[in-house]
């Protein structure tokens, strides 16, 4: 049986009530916003939706994102941190992808920064953020998989979660889902697909010459 665990009582009215009708506990939390507890480990989440995910980012204070300061301290306070973001935060303006419209910030900088929590021991994961509560049916999620198998690289499949790769990927024009998963068997970190050159990219089954320099600009904010 699934023990119930504590939603913050800061997090989102309408994703806690739901946590709550299923037996969560609301608790103001010391970090993050989600806790539950899995063989003995205490899980905990940091949740963001697609704005607040640029705001925070944006929001800097002695050179640390407060993004980069939550999830840091979360990792100190738990056992298993994890950063679950919205997966609706990137738009096109004239060619070039940016986070968190009107804000206009270069995709490559947020994804730099989840790539950097993550090889700082945070598992970073976006959730369906179009669904109904799909946050808390995200964490829920977790919560189910996490006490089948403890693993703390778990990607589990759910349609509330998504591959982070994948999800990046797709933020790019001219990339659907087929040709990410394409890119992410030649290239499975964004580290190595950045290092490509276009000739590199080109290689690439369905990336020809356009479309091998739209993502190289794509991703180095060209």
């Amino acid at each position: 049986m699934i023990r119930p665990g504590i939603v913050d009582t800061q997090e989102k009215t309408q994703d806690k009530l739901y946590a709550m009708s299923r037996g969560w506990k609301e608790e103001s939390l010391e970090a993050g916003d989600w806790w539950f507890e899995v063989h003995g480990l205490v899980v905990g989440i940091e949740t963001k939706s697609g704005v607040d995910l640029v705001q925070s980012w944006l929001d800097k204070q002695d050179g640390i994102h407060r993004l980069e300061e939550q999830c840091y301290r979360l990792r100190d306070c738990c056992d298993i941190p994890i950063l679950l973001y919205g997966d609706y935060f990137c738009g096109e303006i004239d060619g070039m992808i940016y986070v968190g419209y009107p804000y206009q910030v270069p995709h490559t900088r947020i994804v730099d920064t989840l790539l950097t929590l993550e090889d700082g021991g945070i598992t970073v994961l976006p959730y369906n953020e179009a669904a109904n509560v799909g946050r808390a049916h995200a964490v829920l999620a977790l919560q189910r998989h996490y006490e089948k198998d403890i693993v703390r690289t778990i990607r589990p499949a759910s349609k509330y979660l998504i591959d982070h790769y994948l999800n990046m990927l797709a933020c790019i024009p001219t990339i659907n889902m087929k040709l990410a998963k394409a890119i992410k068997e030649r290239c499975p970190t964004m580290g190595l697909l950045s290092a490509c050159s276009t000739r590199g990219l080109m290689e690439i089954p369905g990336v020809g010459e356009t479309r091998a320099q739209q993502i190289w600009n794509a991703l180095h904010g060209k």
